[in-house]
């Protein structure tokens, strides 16, 4: 029996040795559990932060994709803008060259026709001296037709005197010979 008791305590020491054993394997495991735990936990906060970071980002892609989508719209519009400013430029440069050409050839005519009016003013200031020579004759020949027409007044001023002085002679010739008839008749 003591050899029983023996083998009793032995597998009792063995038995408390082992649920000792298994307490600290289950203490670990607790303690491992409670890690695990705490990182899960890490990784739920972290996940959580992962998708309302996701939800942030996808709002800014959503705003970042309408941004583009709007420059992309005018980035056309501008196309077009620029398409229609490049045919306006063309059109109002081949008006301009037109307009060019016309001014121009009217610059040429213009030139022309003041090279022919200045032969023509040459023309004239010849006909103007030729004018004013024939002017100055011309006054030269009034100066002394007016001269002589003074001359002449005075020449019927004193002919005009002369005669009144022969109508008063005549007068008084008369009237004498009136009287001598008279006075010839009387006797």
């Amino acid at each position: 029996m003591a050899k029983d008791l023996a083998e009793l305590m032995k597998e009792k020491n063995t038995a408390e040795s082992a649920l000792m054993e298994s307490v600290k394997e289950n203490s670990d495991l607790n303690k491992e559990l409670s890690s695990a735990m705490d990182d899960l936990g890490s990784l739920k906060a972290d996940a959580e932060r992962m998708n309302t970071r996701e939800k942030d980002l996808t709002k800014r892609l959503a705003t970042i994709t309408e941004q583009r989508d709007e420059l992309l719209g005018q980035v056309e519009r501008l196309r077009e803008d620029l398409a229609n400013v490049t045919a306006n430029a063309n059109s109002f440069k081949e008006q301009a060259s037109k307009q060019l050409e016309a001014l121009s050839q009217q610059n040429l005519d213009l030139l022309s026709s003041n090279h022919s009016l200045g032969d023509q003013l040459e023309a004239l200031n010849q006909t103007v001296k030729g004018l004013t020579s024939d002017k100055q004759n011309a006054n030269e020949r009034i100066k002394l037709l007016a001269d002589q027409h003074t001359a002449a007044q005075e020449s019927i001023g004193q002919g005009n005197a002369m005669k009144s002085q022969l109508e008063g002679q005549i007068s008084a010739l008369s009237a004498n010979l009136e009287r001598s008839q008279k006075q010839a008749a009387a006797l």
